[in-house]
């Protein structure tokens, strides 16, 4: 009959809709270091990578690791991309913890975080069901998805490729 009628069913689906290219981008406030608000609107005409990561998460450190060796050197001086580095966690104190640590984000990165509402109460949290770290999105320069990153499966040149390329559409539309 092609109809689906279980719930399950039809989460996957929704879910998989959610993060499909073109899907606009849920905004919502975070703060930066300083406590000043901060949205995703702030980064329209910017291709943007959103990392959140938590402290004590081994798969964010592998990930920012491996960007930060292998795609940043490449990244960080073309001034339409921005990797967007989200701290989800309960404490200011941690914050700033796990970002002077350099082991899951970077100062040369911009840092915001969901605090002080963090994972359960935070509405981008909520819209998009994010339950841990890490949860990765590629943005393109309108604020529209062009991809959920699997941080254990990425490849980095593939990823490298997929950002050049949003940034080259960049360049064709001004």
């Amino acid at each position: 009959s092609g109809i689906l009628v279980s719930k399950e069913g039809k989460d996957v689906i929704e879910k998989k809709l959610t993060f499909k290219r073109g899907s606009r981008l849920f905004d919502a406030d975070f703060i930066d270091l300083n406590g000043k608000t901060f949205n995703f609107s702030l980064l329209k005409g910017k291709v943007f990578l959103l990392d959140m990561w938590g402290i004590g998460c081994t798969v964010c450190a592998g990930f920012h690791h491996k960007f930060k060796n292998e795609l940043w050197t490449d990244l960080k001086d073309k001034k339409d991309f921005v990797m967007l580095s989200v701290f989800d966690g309960k404490t200011k104190e941690k914050w700033e913890q796990g970002v002077k640590s350099n082991k899951y984000t970077s100062m040369e990165y911009l840092n915001v975080s969901n605090l002080p509402l963090g994972s359960s109460l935070h509405p981008f949290m909520r819209h998009y069901n994010v339950i841990g770290a890490p949860f990765i999105l590629l943005v393109d320069k309108v604020g529209k998805i062009v991809t959920k990153i699997d941080a254990n499966n990425f490849k980095s040149k593939e990823l490298l490729t997929m950002i050049n390329d949003e940034l080259k559409l960049n360049e064709v539309s001004k």
